[in-house]
Formats: C-alpha cells, sequence, structure tokens
C-alpha cells in the first residue's frame, strides 16, 4: 500500500502559522463568544489538562447530572460554537491562500503524487487541494491533475458547478488519495441527510496567492438551502456517520491503515476524547508491525499512547517538523526509483532521451541530461542538466549559428548503469541547487519494447 499520512491541525499551522491549533482555535472561540468566564467553560481555557475536544463532546451530548433546561442551552451553546469554529477556520484559510505556500509542501504533494501515497485529513481546510491546483501535477498523459482527482470526486461537484458536459464525465487521473474524514469547509448538505443525496463539493477555484471567493449568488444555485458539512471534533459522531459517503470514507481509511508499510501522524496529536479514531487506528497497529512517523515538535504522550494501542516501540520515529519529514519523504522516494532504474531492461536504452522536468516532457522548461556522475561514496547518482534545452522532448539542438547539432548525449542505459548500488538520484540545477528526483514518465517507440524517452521528475515546482 505504500505510505500513509494522517495529517492535523498541526499539518496546516506548518504550511502557514495563521492557521490555529486545536486548542488554540478553541481559546479564540471563548472569545468571540463571549463564553470567557462562563462557568461552562474552563476557567484557563484550552490545553492538556482540558483539551477542546473533550469539553465540545460535554456540550453536544445530554449530561445526566444537568436538568433538560440546562443540556438544550449546553446544545445551543454547542451549536454556537460549531458556527464560530467554522468562521475562524474560514477567516483564516483565505489568509493562508493569499500567501504562497512553503517549498517543502509542493516538495510533499510531489512525493505523494508520484508515490501514489493515501492522506487521511481531519482538517476542515482546503489547503491540500489548492496546494494540488497550485502545483500543476501532471497525469502521464500531460493534463494537469485536480483535487477532483486526488479526492475521487468524493462528495461530487453539484452540476450547476461544471462549465461543460465534459468537465462533468472525465476520468479521474491517477494520483495520490485525499480523504477527509471530518467533512471540508467546501462541503454542503441537508443537516441529518442519511442518504448523502445531498452532499456536494465546492469546486476549488483558488490557487496560493489568488483567492477565489464564491459569490452570493452562484453559492446560491449550487447550495441554495443547505449547510457546511463540518464533522465537530465530539467523543462520539455516531449522526455524521449515516450516511453512505462518510461510511465510505472511514472504510476506505480502515483499509489504507490496516494495508500501510508506513504510517505518519503528521501534526496530528490523536485526542483522547476521539474513541472513533483511536479505535481505527489501534486496529491497524495491532493487525501488524510498520515504521510509525511521529511528526511534531512537541508530542508529549503521543509515543506512549501510540503504544499502548498497539504499536511496536522500536518502530516509532519522532521527527520535528513536517520539513524534515518532507525530507525524508523525498529520500525514500528517490531510493526507491533509483532502485527501480538500476534494475530496469526494457530493450535497448542506448537511444532513449534522458530528460529532467516539472511537468509534461513535451512542454517548455523540459531539460535534457548533460551528463551523469557519481558521489565519491557512489550512493548518489547526480544529473547535470543541459541549459540550452528548454524546449521539450522533441527539441532540436541548435549551435550559436542556429545550425542543428548532434550532441552526444547521456542515454537510458548510461542512467541505469550509475543507478546500481546507489541509494539516490538527485539533479542538479542550473542555479546549482540539488533536488532529489522522486518520480518519472516515459514513452515508448512506435515499434518494439525500447523506451523514446524517459523523463525524471525532481520534486517540487520548477525554479522560476
Amino acid at each position: 500500500m505504500g505510505e500513509v499520512l494522517i495529517l492535523g491541525a498541526g499539518f496546516s499551522h506548518a504550511v502557514n502559522e495563521c492557521m490555529p491549533l486545536t486548542d488554540d482555535l478553541g481559546n479564540r472561540i471563548l472569545d468571540v463568544t463571549d463564553l470567557r468566564g462562563d462557568p461552562r467553560a474552563p476557567a484557563n481555557g484550552f490545553g492538556p489538562d482540558v483539551p477542546f475536544e473533550t469539553w465540545l463532546s460535554l456540550l453536544a451530548e445530554d449530561q445526566p447530572y444537568l436538568a433538560t433546561s440546562n443540556n438544550i442551552e449546553s446544545r445551543q451553546i454547542f451549536e454556537r460554537v460549531l458556527r464560530s469554529l467554522t468562521f475562524l477556520v474560514s477567516t483564516e484559510e483565505m489568509k493562508a491562500i493569499g500567501n504562497d505556500a512553503p517549498p517543502w509542501f509542493y516538495d510533499l504533494l510531489s512525493v505523494l503524487h508520484f508515490t501514489r501515497a493515501t492522506a487521511i485529513s481531519f482538517n476542515y481546510d482546503t489547503l491540500v487541494e489548492v496546494g494540488v491546483t497550485s502545483h500543476r501535477l501532471l497525469a502521464p498523459d500531460g493534463e494537469a491533475v485536480t483535487a477532483r482527482d486526488v479526492l475521487w470526486d468524493v462528495p461530487p461537484i453539484p452540476r450547476a458547478a461544471e462549465s461543460t458536459w465534459a468537465d462533468l464525465n472525465r476520468a479521474l487521473r491517477d494520483s495520490f488519495r485525499l480523504l477527509k474524514l471530518h467533512g471540508s469547509l467546501d462541503w454542503w448538505w441537508v443537516p441529518g441527510d442519511v442518504s448523502g443525496a445531498t452532499l456536494n463539493r465546492g469546486k476549488v477555484e483558488s490557487t496560493f496567492g489568488n483567492v477565489s471567493i464564491l459569490s452570493e449568488k452562484d453559492q446560491f444555485r449550487q447550495f441554495g438551502g443547505r449547510e457546511r458539512f463540518i464533522v465537530a471534533p465530539l467523543a462520539t459522531k455516531s449522526s455524521y456517520y449515516r450516511n453512505p459517503t462518510s461510511r465510505a470514507l472511514w472504510l476506505q481509511a480502515a483499509e489504507a491503515l490496516m494495508s500501510a508499510d508506513r504510517i505518519a501522524l503528521v501534526g496530528y496529536s490523536l485526542p483522547v476524547a476521539d474513541m472513533v479514531v483511536n479505535g481505527m487506528l489501534g486496529l491497524a497497529l495491532r493487525t501488524g508491525s510498520r515504521p510509525i512517523d511521529i511528526v511534531n515538535p512537541n508530542p508529549g504522550d503521543l509515543p506512549r499512547r501510540l503504544v499502548h494501542l498497539g504499536a511496536d516501540p522500536a518502530q516509532l520515529e519522532v521527527v520535528d517538523s513536517v520539513e524534515s519529514f518532507t525530507d525524508q519523504m523525498c529520500d525514500r522516494a528517490s531510493g526507491d526509483l533509483t532502485s527501480k532504474l538500476g534494475q530496469l531492461v526494457i530493450g535497448d536504452g542506448s537511444d532513449t532521451k534522458l530528460l529532467v522536468t516539472w511537468g509534461h516532457p513535451n512542454a517548455i522548461g523540459t531539460h535534457a541530461v548533460k551528463s551523469i556522475r557519481k558521489s565519491d561514496d557512489d550512493k548518489t547518482v547526480e544529473l547535470l542538466l543541459d541549459d540550452d534545452s528548454a524546449q521539450g522532448a522533441t527539441a532540436t539542438h541548435y549551435n550559436q549559428m542556429g545550425t542543428p547539432v548532434d550532441r552526444q548525449l547521456p542515454a537510458l542505459d548510461d542512467l541505469t548503469r550509475a543507478a546500481r548500488d546507489a541509494e539516490r538520484l538527485v539533479a542538479r540545477l542550473p542555479d546549482n541547487r540539488r533536488v532529489p528526483v522522486v518520480g518519472c514518465w516515459s514513452e515508448h517507440q512506435e515499434t518494439g519494447e525500447s523506451l523514446k524517452w524517459l523523463a525524471l521528475a525532481p520534486a517540487g515546482r520548477p525554479p522560476k
């Protein structure tokens, strides 16, 4: 199955610091709802001793020590808190999207795309979807991957949001899988709909640095009479799980975790109050031992709780930042690709062009590989790029007089030999930066099994 990432509030906070962590969000809600000082709210706010999720669960469920009228008041407070939560996260999300994302974020999306990993998100924001749209990850046919592809169009975009019939019916393109188990700011439904028929998703139009807001008219046309589908961070959420879409997403998340080769909790603290997630993850941990990354600068007692759920203590690794974790993922992806290239045997590779590209191999910005060299310890294969080859796989090379020239450039068999026994593959960019290569595309000759070209994809976006 490969790697499965569980994304929590700390992940979004790492993308942009304006995105609040869970307890910080709860403390801000106390202020905007005038609940600070209310006897029903914690006197010192939310933190390790009184988590926000635990308090919300007490509000949402009838308590036996309260009169009926008091339980009704608690539920009314819960609804106020939920509206404030949606407003605050939406506001901070627009601030985050209004700026560019950090480079590591695009590196991570590249690795997820080429390794076909699974990301399970408990965040309401759409930062991952906007990142996919901003990055322009490409499928093998050269078409851009969209949020629709990584979500598998679940829930579906309403027909009113699509501009053409072709958009509505096109096949999904291969990429990583994003499972949003707590809903999303751009998901809408009729509350209590157990059929799932009213659950739809907005079309992602924003890119980082360019926020696109749905007009009031279009919002009414697409989602009139509906409310946002936001699964509150409660101990139990049975009312939200009665529709088949939610059930299917949770089942797929459980299957991904059960078959994962590696699991990473990225900015996710696994709240004790969330019994559903604890149960699902615990079942996966008890079915086999695999490496588990805890990506958190302050993991607290999370390692101990994972061991209590069934994790192998020897398989736990704490990583102090999402950026460091992304570097590790890039290294693993580069190592796997290097190993596969070292074992590659497809016809005669002496005429196969080697290219490095962040887009489709026939697009502007594609570089031919000028030379291949190995590090002194023979563990790293380095691709030096040709500065003059920026016209794609079908380009003809010219000298300064404009006359076509036949240049002797490395071919696939040169790379295959160099990759044997190596551990990683990097591209040295024209600005001298070394970027890990995490994926590839290829095209066969019209006849035979030999390749026409092999395009190697570095992590991240192309240099400006």
